[in-house]
Order: C-alpha cells, then structure tokens, then sequence
C-alpha cells in the first residue's frame, strides 16, 4: 500500500503513512515469537521511511497496540484480562492522522494499560 501511494505523497509534500503494528513488536510476548517478530519488521519499515522522507511533508509513524477488546466469533479474545477498545487506538491514529502530528515522524507508539 505504502508503494502505491507514496509517490503521489511526495509529488504533493503532503501525507501521512500510518502503520499498525503491536505492543508485541516492541517488547518479546511468550508464545507470540513469529508475532513479535513480524511486527518489529513493521516498526523497522515505519521508521526506516521515516527517514527516507523525513525532508519532505510526509511523515510514517506506527500504532502499537496492546491486547484489543474485540470478538472473534463471539468469544472475546483477551477474556478475563484488561484490554483496549479499539476507539482508543482510532484515537491515536487520527491524531496522527491531523495536521497536530505534523513534527511526528518515525515513531512507534505504543497504546497500553500502562501508566
């Protein structure tokens, strides 16, 4: 998607890649190695055309969520354990998305339970 759509960004100094990864791809899960590993290579992509196009208006940022309340299936997927509503995930990707991210670029923010 990013090749697809990078070069009309570029033509216009204007745009904003925003990848999803996860909580996984910053820090080692059990169990979840192939998972970890897959999104830390989104998080190298993400910041690796970060500085690609970092003298243009583009910027490429990642959205790193923790578990995610949602069902599959019916049956929630994280039962018994906290999880985010993917609202507050919405949340950060539209801020990205705005004009008030336009000096953030290159990171990997991560949407948790941590305080």
């Amino acid at each position: 998607m990013t090749r697809a759509v990078m070069p009309d960004m570029l033509k216009r100094n204007d745009g904003r890649i925003i990848n999803v990864a996860s909580s996984a791809g910053l820090e080692g899960v059990a169990n979840f190695s192939a998972l970890g590993a897959a999104k830390a290579g989104v998080i190298g992509l993400t910041r690796a055309l970060a500085k690609e196009v970092e003298e243009t208006g583009v910027t490429v940022n990642a959205v790193c969520p923790a578990l995610v309340g949602i069902k599959r299936g019916g049956t929630p997927v994280a039962k018994g354990k906290k999880v985010k509503p993917p609202s507050d995930i919405a949340e950060v990707v539209v801020f990205l998305a705005s004009e008030a991210a336009r000096a953030v670029t290159g990171a990997a923010i991560e949407v948790s339970w941590r305080t």
